[in-house]
């Protein structure tokens, strides 16, 4: 996205005249409705949108969505006599804007968590209390969360958190139609 910022291109700039004139690829892009009606200051969205859309298919169709991410943050969420992760999670995620949760957590596991230094992070952290430490946590959903969500879901369990999720968010849709 930097390549936007270091030009002198407008912000207004439609996608299709960006593309077309200034990177000369119009033919390779395939969504034209995207090209007619975003213009450049819409591309971080439009990337953001797109990347946990892909995501939530990869996570459907049983592949990772977080490939190259460390081990230490791809531990799943446990079942045991004493607590069920799973349904802890599922109990919050009633009444909470999941779209919201689902895009602020992607982008903490991707921006934050995939290049901090790992002497920085630490697996067995809370998930909630970093996630709350993180600079993008909208406001609102960290106080709708905030004391509900699990203490027991750890960081080193983001991305099955993430997964979770994404998988109740579709399981919910599809029976509410």
């Amino acid at each position: 996205m930097g390549f936007l910022s270091s030009g002198q291109t407008n912000p207004n700039t439609t996608l299709r005249k960006f593309v077309s004139k200034s990177l000369k690829m119009e033919k390779q892009f395939t969504s034209k409705k995207a090209l007619d009606y975003c213009k450049l200051e819409h591309i971080l969205s439009l990337w953001e949108t797109l990347s946990v859309e892909m995501a939530k298919r990869l996570t459907y169709e049983q592949q990772e969505p977080f490939i190259g991410l460390s081990e230490e943050y791809l531990h799943p969420l446990l079942k045991t006599e004493k607590s069920d992760q799973f349904l802890e999670l599922r109990k919050i995620l009633h009444g909470v804007d999941i779209d919201s949760l689902l895009n602020i957590l992607y982008e903490f596991i991707e921006t934050f968590v995939r290049h901090m230094q790992h002497e920085e992070l630490n697996s067995d952290w809370k998930l909630i209390e970093t996630l709350a430490e993180y600079e993008h946590f909208d406001p609102v959903l960290h106080k709708d969360i905030s004391s509900i969500f699990p203490k027991s879901i750890s960081l080193g369990q983001a991305v099955a958190t993430w997964k979770e999720i994404a998988v109740y968010q579709k399981n919910t849709l599809n029976t509410s139609k």
